[in-house]
């Protein structure tokens, strides 16, 4: 009896409780309450639209520039000799008028010279009267005498006449012994022909020059140069150039001078291509004229500035906000029943405030601007407004 028992108690129960957790498990998922099911329903976009604008739109091309001088030149002493004095404005950034003397170099030796050469030219001149003397003499003697003499060098030589010509050739020189003497003597004050900036000085009071010593770099104030470098696509919206590069009736662009948190503008000139178009980038050259002139905002040499270029028009395009053209160059439209439809216009250009459309749009077209993470073909959407002044 204690054996059927304990075979019972090892191997009937454990089958007797596992039947009871099954059974039980069947029972609670059997009564478990069932959820009702919804119809699935359509997700509806918010969204803000806006009509596109017919409008014709000059292009604007704006770039980076450096200014330079438009024409800097080594000032050179052509002379040798001491710095007497120097300019008072004869400084880094001063400004010297045309034809005031930069620097003076000691006079006294080139004076002393000029007194020489005047002395030997005077002796020329006595030389060439004696001999022309002489030939008159020896041409009275001849005719007393009779003598007829041949046309050949004996006649030339009795005549006196190439002593005649090598005492005029001797006063020649001295006369332009003279005249050099002269040029030395005023290259001792040293100057430039236009009104200039100094950029760099050399030397100073007391220096011993040699002739073709640079005293420094001046630019002329006349006008400067801003070099720019361009994409070479951009090229595609300015006018044309020739052979030589030179852009056809100088076209007017505006140089930005920033001055703390404003921005001066200056009116400038395109010049030309600086080199070719083989590379990515290309450089042109802007001209401004009167860059110091103190009525406007100064054009600092070495500055960098902003270029302003306008170039061709784009007639009938359509302006869009930038913000409803996404990265792939597709643009989002609302159709008549509030549905997505993707469509992927030709545009022609894009600014920081619109994108402007050649073909691919109607006037009729509601372009959304309401950026969307998700955009599915046919989407409902839910036009909450319509921005109509966005392009005002």
């Amino acid at each position: 009896m204690k054996k059927i028992v304990g075979w019972a108690g090892r191997y009937v129960l454990p089958v007797l409780l596992l039947l009871g957790a099954f059974y039980g498990s069947r029972r609670l998922v059997a009564s478990r309450p069932e959820a009702m099911r919804q119809p699935a329903q359509d997700r509806v976009m918010p969204v803000e639209v806006v009509l596109p604008v017919r409008t014709n739109h000059t292009v604007m091309v704006e770039a980076m520039g450096h200014v330079v001088p438009a024409s800097g030149v080594d000032v050179r002493a052509q002379v040798g000799g001491r710095v007497t004095t120097l300019h008072a404005d004869f400084e880094v950034g001063g400004r010297i008028p045309a034809d005031a003397v930069l620097g003076s170099i000691e006079r006294e030796d080139y004076e002393a010279a000029l007194i020489e050469a005047e002395s030997a030219y005077a002796q020329s001149v006595l030389a060439e009267a004696m001999e022309l003397q002489r030939q008159a003499i020896a041409k009275e003697e001849l005719q007393q005498e009779g003598v007829v003499l041949p046309d050949g060098p004996g006649r030339s030589i009795a005549m006196r006449e190439p002593q005649v010509e090598a005492a005029r050739r001797s006063r020649a020189a001295a006369a332009a012994a003279v005249e050099r003497a002269r040029r030395n003597l005023a290259r001792t004050d040293i100057s430039v022909p236009f009104d200039a900036v100094v950029l760099r000085k050399s030397v100073d009071a007391g220096s011993v020059l040699a002739p073709q010593a640079v005293l420094g770099e001046v630019a002329a104030l006349d006008r400067f140069h801003v070099e720019a470098v361009l994409p070479q696509k951009s090229f595609q919206w300015l006018p044309a150039v020739d052979a030589e590069g030179r852009f056809a009736g100088r076209p007017e662009v505006q140089v930005g001078i920033a001055q703390g948190a404003t921005t001066t503008w200056r009116t400038g000139y395109l010049s030309r291509l600086i080199g070719d178009m083989r590379g990515n980038m290309a450089r042109i050259l802007v001209v401004v004229e009167n860059p110091l002139d103190t009525s406007e905002a100064p054009l600092l040499l070495g500055s960098y500035v902003t270029i302003r270029i306008p170039g061709i028009e784009l007639a009938d395009v359509w302006a869009i906000p930038r913000r409803a053209l996404r990265e792939d160059g597709a643009v989002l439209l609302a159709d008549d029943h509030d549905r997505l439809v993707i469509r992927h216009p030709d545009v022609a250009r894009t600014t920081p405030a619109f994108a402007l459309i050649r073909n691919g749009l109607e006037a009729e077209d509601r372009v959304i601007t309401t950026a969307l993470s998700a955009s599915v073909p046919d989407m409902q959407l839910r036009i909450v407004s319509s921005a109509e002044d966005d392009h005002e």
